[in-house]
């Protein structure tokens, strides 16, 4: 059997680097595998909603990089993968120095490449990164990554631009499970709405007068309308920013339909998230997660730059849909066991 342990870099267990390797761990128990979960950040909080939510998952947690190297020299797993965040990484690298140990890199934050995308006048560090060579602004993220043994790319357009900016040899690909295991949703939950008067609206990565512009169009077009606003770049204090999946349930089930402002996306977990809550999605940047089958149902909609959001609205919520078939396709494709397995012929792969 493959021993695997899994690096947790974040206090938070829904935070993007921790949520889709708890759902992998998860489909690995599945599997009757026994993955390993270590902590490199002191949060009781954490360990206690690890332990509490997913009570199958072993969670260890130390205070000091001693400590841990003593844990990973006693587990003696085949490899150990984390995300690609660049301290995380060098973490990586010197657990392989130390300890003779494969290590691995779930990659999904590629450092830089939101220099492409995002020219926010109020984020300085995107501002100034804009402007540097890329070659030099990739050039740690890329070193670092060459020293790691397995790279594994988390939707094929990540796959794609780790291989064609960064010239780094990719593992495979393992998609994330979009929250299936997190939200605890059921059909009733679904069919009686909690708010059939409500549209949802994510803010991510763009420019501040771009979303000055988006809440004044949607103020306009949903003045019938309740509009529940989140994101890291919500437009104002009363907005959801960061929030606890129980919570996120109710929002997504608040909602009938959904407009999602990313100007980089390398899996869209969110909007394949939503669909699971049964729920129309309106997008204005083509997205990994839009491959065919997503667009059959009528359930998403990518806007065409040349007509407004609210053109784009109307159109997706007049065009006839089935959700259900929608909501199959994501459960399906998006499975913790389906994800798992993939992961597991990587390393076999790997022997």
């Amino acid at each position: 059997m493959i021993k695997l342990a899994f690096i947790l870099d974040d206090d938070c267990y829904f935070k993007g680097g921790v949520k889709p390797i708890l759902d992998l761990a998860l489909g690995l128990r599945r599997l009757e595998s026994n993955p390993y979960l270590i902590s490199i950040v002191s949060s009781n909080k954490l360990k206690e909603d690890i332990n509490n939510l997913f009570p199958e998952l072993d969670v260890y947690m130390f205070k000091s990089k001693t400590s841990f190297l003593c844990k990973f020299h006693d587990l003696k797993p085949d490899l150990i993968i984390s995300s690609d965040y660049p301290k995380v990484m060098k973490i990586l690298v010197q657990i392989k120095e130390d300890l003779k140990i494969r290590v691995g890199v779930y990659a999904h934050f590629l450092f830089g490449i939101n220099t492409f995308y995002s020219r926010s006048k109020s984020n300085i560090k995107f501002r100034v990164g804009s402007l540097v060579p890329w070659r030099l602004l990739a050039y740690e993220y890329k070193e670092t990554m060459e020293k790691i043994d397995v790279a594994i790319a988390n939707s094929y357009t990540i796959h794609y631009v780790l291989i064609h900016f960064y010239g780094i040899r990719v593992n495979g690909v393992v998609c994330p499970t979009v929250g299936i295991n997190f939200h605890h949703f059921t059909d009733i939950l679904l069919k009686e709405k909690l708010d059939h008067e409500s549209i949802l609206v994510y803010v991510g990565h763009y420019p501040d007068y771009y979303i000055m512009d988006i809440c004044k169009v949607i103020s306009e077009f949903a003045s019938n309308l309740k509009v529940n606003w989140f994101g890291g770049q919500a437009p104002n204090a009363e907005c959801h920013k960061f929030i606890r999946d129980n919570e996120l349930s109710k929002l997504y089930t608040s909602s009938i339909a959904a407009y999602i402002a990313l100007a980089w996306e390398g899996f869209g977990y969110l909007g394949s998230e939503l669909l699971l809550f049964g729920m129309s999605v309106l997008v204005d940047t083509y997205q990994p997660w839009l491959e065919g089958f997503h667009i059959e149902t009528g359930a998403v909609k990518v806007s065409d730059p040349k007509e407004n959001i609210v053109e784009a609205f109307e159109k997706l919520l007049n065009t006839p849909k089935d959700m259900n078939r929608a909501r199959k396709y994501a459960i399906e494709l998006y499975s913790a066991e389906l994800s798992a397995r993939k992961l597991l012929k990587i390393m076999r792969r790997m022997k």
